[in-house]
């Protein structure tokens, strides 16, 4: 029976189809490997580069192919995969998940590797005991071969094939902490963190029994939404009736016989205190203070007990004319919860501005409101929910925005004896500094190190005109680059 490659066919070098012998030399460079090795020696030789991504493939190809009968490891091994491959056939697969939350035979191994959930754990089991491993060194590898030609090919099980199914992760990688979401409005946010959330959250459980998706330290800036008009479209979990029955109890220490408490009277009675006079009392007479600080998480009894206030901390801040509120949240329900206080916090925001514009005799802008939500989780039961509201609406409330002016200005490029220049202009359109550079890439890496660009976006367009400004470089007597352009040719009219 030949060999017959069924995974990564153009990247396999194909030998004696009578062999049993199969050759993986890890990180070392196969072709380099078969210039002192006799074709006649091996039915095929591949290289082994990850063992997430490459051990499956290769396990395939040895469950397909059952006349070999040993698989020669040898070569440099900077990932792990060759210890990856050792413990699978030393010690096997259980069943488990990816990093990525995809179902799969996790081997048991130190090293991380996975094999598709489609291939049957008994065929994986055949393949162990049915084909030999030997590691040896790439020094040995044409004695070992030589050794080993002497057993012709035989079939050892029967020929096995699993289809190779397209899997959707259920979580992207991304940091372990802190996303950040800008938006205009209170619903604009939402829908974007909807999408962070599903995209990017972790999947663990909760103390309710349910299970949730959930993104650590999620700060989100609402940057524009008026307190008087509030923006609440029909696909938000509240509406205008609701928020109004809602406001209360967050702006008034006003008690409620169904609450054991409301974050209204943390504010403003709890602690025998109105933390909200003293936040406006204080900036109205230090427009430079930063201890205008509100604490609702009281430690006598919500450090033992599970009824405790999610919102813990509001810290008010003037700067430049404007009134800037962040609320620090420790356990957020996303999908729920986060618009009505989101938007009881922009009331709150407004309120405080007002009085102390009021008292101090000064005008005072809104400024952003902020909130760091350190859980921020979407349950199980709200999931279908979510990806909907993201489908439906993303590009009207969020795909615009990406498209906005950068806060941290904009950039001029062109090109100049010789060198790539960029423009660092201000959003009032001051000149900040000018990098340079020959190539797109020596410029790119100043923006990077100065932190310049504030949005991917921009970061994009920027990077697309520089590549497009080295291209132009490189053939002066061919291009012309103007920046926002094709480039142009200089020899057509």
């Amino acid at each position: 029976m030949a060999f017959e490659a069924i995974h990564f066919k153009d990247q396999l070098i194909l030998g004696n189809p009578a062999s049993a012998v199969a050759v993986t030399t890890l990180w070392s460079k196969k072709e380099k490997v078969a210039e002192g090795v006799p074709r006649e020696l091996f039915a095929v030789m591949g290289q082994l580069y990850s063992p997430t991504r490459g051990l499956d493939p290769l396990v395939r190809n040895l469950i397909a192919n059952p006349s070999i009968r040993h698989l020669v490891v040898t070569g440099r091994d900077f990932s792990g995969s060759g210890v990856a491959l050792r413990d699978l056939f030393r010690s096997g697969v259980e069943r488990g998940k990816t990093t990525l939350g995809q179902e799969c035979w996790r081997v048991k191994s130190s090293v991380e590797a996975y094999i598709d959930i489609e291939v049957a754990e008994g065929a994986i089991e055949d393949m162990r005991a049915n084909v030999a491993l030997h590691e040896v060194a790439l020094a040995d590898v044409l004695a070992t071969l030589k050794a080993l030609a002497k057993e012709p090919a035989r079939l050892c099980s029967e020929r096995r094939i699993f289809p190779k199914c397209e899997h959707v992760a259920t979580v992207c990688p991304s940091p372990d902490t802190v996303h950040v979401v800008r938006a205009g409005t209170v619903a604009a946010a939402w829908v974007e963190i909807l999408d962070r959330i599903m995209r990017f959250g972790r999947e663990s459980a909760t103390h309710y029994g349910t299970r949730q998706k959930e993104v650590l330290d999620l700060v989100t800036v609402v940057d524009a939404e008026d307190p008087n008009n509030l923006y609440v479209p029909a696909y938000m979990p509240c509406d205008m009736k609701a928020l109004e029955e809602y406001f209360p109890r967050v702006l008034t220490g006003r008690e409620y016989p169904d609450t054991s408490y409301t974050y209204g009277q943390r504010l403003r009675t709890h602690f025998g205190a109105d933390q909200v006079e003293a936040i406006i009392a204080k900036l109205a007479k230090d427009a430079d203070t930063r201890s205008a600080v509100a604490v609702l998480w009281d430690p006598r009894s919500d450090n033992s007990g599970r009824d405790a206030p999610c919102i813990n901390h509001l810290w008010a801040r003037i700067r430049s004319g404007a009134v800037y509120l962040t609320a620090t949240i420790r356990s957020n329900d996303m999908y729920s919860a986060w618009p009505e206080n989101a938007f009881a916090l922009r009331k709150m925001q407004e309120l405080i501005r007002a009085e102390v514009a009021r008292r101090s005799g000064t005008e005072l802008r809104l400024g952003d409101l902020v909130t760091v939500s350190e859980s921020a989780h979407i349950y199980s039961d709200c999931w279908a929910s979510a990806e909907r509201i993201v489908d439906q609406q993303y590009e009207k409330e969020v795909t615009a925005r990406l498209k906005e002016f950068d806060p941290c200005g904009s950039f001029v490029i062109s090109i100049m004896e010789g060198r790539i220049l960029c423009e660092h202009i201000s959003p009032n359109g001051e000149h900040i500094e000018t990098y340079s550079g020959k190539s797109a890439a020596h410029v790119a890496n100043q923006l990077t190190r100065d932190g310049v660009l504030s949005s991917m976006s921009h970061a994009l367009y920027v990077g697309r005109e520089l590549a497009k400004a080295e291209i132009a470089l490189a053939n002066e007597g061919l291009f012309e680059y103007v920046q926002d352009q094709h480039l142009k040719n200089r020899n057509q009219s």
